[in-house]
């Protein structure tokens, strides 16, 4: 009797230590994972959706490539999409029929507020609620409680970038709901997430590589009617953007409008058409007036 006892109160002892080095030790590490003091505290866009949030978690990790070469990765994330590059396997046994693309989709590389983005077929799928083209994606909750899961990008150098993922919400009142979400889904979430993040950071990276060992573009004319822009003027005054390339790819880069990159191959003398964005006509181009005949 007196061995059972001892027994149960060894296991209990073990217990209880490992619940304290998983609050005290484990839990404050995964919560910021790869995140700087000063990453994890920053205001980011987004947070004011849940501004008295119980909960706030900040991951990031360096990516040894420039934001256009990441965001094509970031923009297409979804179970109907490029999936979440994590462990498809595991989410496949719940039926998530996840598949993870090794490639950029051009069908997906659109997305705005108000688009969803599915984790399951047969779950409620996550709102857009924020969107700033190579910066910023951020969704809504799913669920009763309001929350949020926030995609930053910052560029570092030019040839690096700092993805930085945060989660804000309100766990779910009682003992139930605590326990849910503490030992259940904030580990499985960070072990997930961290694998798409590092998913993330591969594609990209290759990307850059594959960018690097291509040679330069030749043949590249640029006419842009701009004092702004150090290139060759337009003679014939039309106010259009033209690009020229005997190579099938190229890539520019402007201080008006930062990259330029083509996401799909191009071929010799193809002529290109260029979407400004209605943020940016309005902007740089309407209070100069552009000379182009059908202006929109």
């Amino acid at each position: 009797m007196r061995k059972r006892s001892l027994t149960v109160a060894a296991a209990g002892a073990t217990g209880v230590a490992a619940l304290a080095a998983y609050v005290f030790a484990v839990r404050p590490w995964h919560l910021r994972w790869g995140a700087t003091e000063a990453e994890a505290r920053v205001v980011l866009p987004g947070d004011e959706i849940v501004p008295d949030a119980s909960e706030s978690v900040t991951h990031a990790v360096t990516i040894n490539a420039p934001v256009w070469l990441v965001w094509p990765w970031l923009v297409q994330v979804g179970q109907n999409k490029g999936g979440f590059y994590s462990y498809a396997w595991l989410e496949n046994l719940v039926g998530c029929r996840m598949r993870n693309a090794d490639r950029i989709v051009p069908e997906f590389q659109h997305l705005k507020v108000g688009d969803r983005v599915w984790l399951h077929p047969k779950v409620p799928p996550l709102p857009v609620l924020v969107c700033e083209p190579y910066k910023a994606i951020v969704m809504g909750s799913n669920t009763g409680e309001p929350g949020t899961w926030g995609f930053f990008l910052k560029p570092i150098e030019d040839d690096k970038t700092r993805l930085v993922v945060r989660g804000r919400g309100r766990v779910a009142r009682g003992p139930l709901g605590w326990l849910f979400h503490h030992a259940l889904f904030e580990p499985a979430h960070f072990v997930m997430e961290r694998k798409m993040m590092l998913g993330i950071k591969r594609l990209a990276e290759a990307s850059a590589r594959a960018v690097a060992a291509e040679p330069l573009p030749r043949g590249l004319n640029m006419i842009w009617d701009s004092p702004k822009i150090e290139a060759e003027e337009s003679e014939a005054n039309t106010g259009l953007t033209r690009y020229e390339t005997d190579a099938n790819r190229f890539e520019l880069r402007c201080g008006m409008c930062g990259e330029l990159y083509s996401a799909r191959d191009i071929e010799a003398r193809e002529e290109i058409t260029f979407d400004y964005g209605e943020a940016y006509f309005d902007e740089h181009i309407r209070p100069k007036g552009c000379k182009c005949a059908a202006c929109r």
